[in-house]
């Protein structure tokens, strides 16, 4: 080989580097402009009912988050719900004012968040792709759109389960641990932002025993001890709060409430959606859409983190179905 070929050659490994050096600031200058776009999209969407008067559960929310922080607990026996949204929203007020739109904007941001969070969380277990329809499904979703702009906790209780879908895809399908001190918090944040958080968590657990007898016998004892301390944890922070929550479940209810059927299922998303057939669309559309990507992935870390979510989501739908069935008043 000549020296002027061995120069060459020398040379194309560290021009290769410069190349792909150049390309990550031009690829997250893209990323944050799409995402970027999307977010405003969202919030043009999200921001034409936010000087909408309240009704009567948002009053009950300004009016329990305007007492002092330490007596927001107390009160809430009488309410029904975990005590953190009216925390929150009690700082929120001192700061912002109590107002209906700067109410609406915490409830807002939250939804906005959820378009990052999903385009992260997709692109770090699914691809580039997944990341963007999933950023495009949450700017787009009705009922982020609708409860962005209320003065109650349902924004909040949407960003929150989606960190904990992905921290537990993340720290227990791909054993990436250190996700693990997200999903702890995240979870334990959730119980205490809406019941039904419960219905999540349990979901996860029946993920993780999915995962236990997917794992090889000498992965599965480190499995089992990161499931010990992570779920502990989030028992241990909310336990203070389970003598409330069994107090609440005597004393609160809403009698007028009645058990709904599919038919209320598929109406209710069809009234956001704009009619029962677009409903019916998205429902065989998501369940064509996940059939897919297990075919695709069958044996791989993908198809498992998507099996996870699927139980998870299947699994807290249920138990949430079932208990307004039981019991449609709580």
């Amino acid at each position: 080989m000549s020296v002027a070929r061995r120069r060459r050659a020398v040379a194309l490994p560290g021009a290769a580097r410069r190349l792909r050096a150049a390309a990550v600031p031009s690829t997250t200058a893209a990323i944050a402009l799409g995402l970027g776009a999307l977010v405003g999209a969202s919030l043009l969407l999200r921001s034409t009912a936010l000087h909408a008067r309240y009704w009567i559960d948002e009053g009950l929310s300004v009016g329990i988050a305007q007492h002092p922080l330490v007596d927001i607990p107390g009160l809430l026996l009488q309410d029904g719900s975990p005590p953190l949204y009216y925390l929150l929203l009690g700082v929120w007020i001192d700061v912002a004012g109590f107002g209906e739109a700067d109410t609406h904007v915490l409830s807002l941001a939250c939804a906005l968040l959820t378009v990052p969070v999903a385009f992260a969380g997709a692109r770090a277990l699914f691809g580039a792709r997944a990341g963007w329809l999933a950023a495009a499904l949450a700017a787009g979703n009705p009922y982020l759109t609708y409860y962005a702009q209320e003065t109650r906790m349902y924004a909040l209780v949407a960003l929150l389960g989606l960190v904990v879908a992905i921290t537990f895809a993340l720290g227990f399908v791909q054993r990436r641990r250190s996700w693990l001190i997200a999903f702890a918090p995240a979870l334990a944040l959730l119980v205490y932002t809406h019941n039904w958080g419960l219905f999540l968590g349990a979901g996860t657990a029946v993920g993780l025993a999915v995962l236990v007898g997917w794992t090889a016998a000498g992965e599965r004892r480190a499995l089992l001890r990161d499931a010990a301390i992570a779920y502990g944890a989030v028992a241990l922070v909310y336990l203070p709060w389970a003598p409330s929550l069994l107090a609440q479940a005597r004393r609160t209810g809403a009698p007028w409430s009645e058990q709904p059927d599919l038919d209320a299922a598929i109406d209710g998303l069809g009234l956001l959606m704009g009619g029962t057939a677009p409903a019916v669309a998205l429902l065989i559309t998501c369940l064509a859409g996940a059939g897919a990507m297990l075919a695709a992935a069958r044996n791989g870390p993908r198809a498992r983190a998507l099996v996870a979510i699927g139980a998870m989501t299947i699994v807290a739908l249920a138990l949430a179905w079932t208990a307004s069935q039981v019991s449609p008043a709580r």
